[in-house]
C-alpha cells in the first residue's frame, strides 16, 4: 500500500495497493489497483490477483486437455461412435 501523493497533500485516487502472488513452478503474477482510499485499493487489488490467478489456471486446464490423444487418428473409433452409412 502506497499514498502516491502524500507529499501534497490532497484527494483524488492517490491510495495504491499492489499485490503478488507466487506460484511454485510459475512466474509470479502481479496487479495494482488505485483508489479514493485503502479499504477501495485492496479490494480491487484482491479482486484483480483472483481474475488474473483465475485466468492463469484456466489456462493450465486447456494446456492439460491438449495433452489427450484425439479420435481423429483412429479410424475406428470414429466408427464405433458413427457407424459408416451405406
Amino acid at each position: 500500500m502506497t499514498d502516491e501523493n502524500h507529499a501534497a497533500k490532497g484527494g483524488g485516487v492517490d491510495k495504491r495497493c499492489m499485490l503478488e502472488a507466487r506460484v511454485t513452478g510459475r512466474a509470479p503474477i502481479a496487479v495494482t489497483n488505485f483508489a479514493s482510499d485503502q479499504n477501495l485499493a485492496f479490494r480491487g487489488a484482491t479482486d484483480k490477483l483472483s481474475n488474473a490467478l483465475d485466468h492463469a489456471f484456466g489456462k493450465l486446464d486447456r494446456r492439460e486437455h491438449r495433452d489427450r490423444d484425439t479420435i481423429r487418428r483412429e479410424p475406428e473409433k470414429i466408427e464405433e461412435i458413427v457407424p459408416p452409412q451405406a
